[in-house]
């Protein structure tokens, strides 16, 4: 149901959402005049268990995906919906950008 939500808040303010073959991550854009906002979602559902490497591969993937299309600045929001805090904040380590 957060999900939901915030997918048709994200496409109502102009974001543009990115089809994913894994139904847990998905991401969002919206191009601005000289760089793109994403905003990465992760549904940390029970049995799901992402390292803090594969966290911050995914990140690499989606900056190279966008760097692809010319993108010189790529900033990344991560959004995790979790019920187990320690798990989230164990998966974001040291990223700042990551709630």
């Amino acid at each position: 149901m957060i999900y939901e939500q915030l997918e048709r808040l994200l496409t109502e303010q102009g974001f543009s959402k990115v089809p994913s073959n894994l139904p847990e991550f998905s991401f969002f854009f919206r191009n601005e005049n000289t760089y793109v906002n994403v905003l990465h979602i992760i549904e940390y559902k029970q049995g799901l268990y992402i390292t803090e490497e594969q966290y911050a591969h995914i990140k690499e993937t989606i900056r190279g995906f966008f760097r692809t299309k010319e993108a010189k600045h790529v900033h990344i929001l991560s959004l995790l919906i979790c019920q187990d805090m320690d798990k989230a904040k164990q998966l974001c380590g040291s990223d700042p950008i990551c709630c």
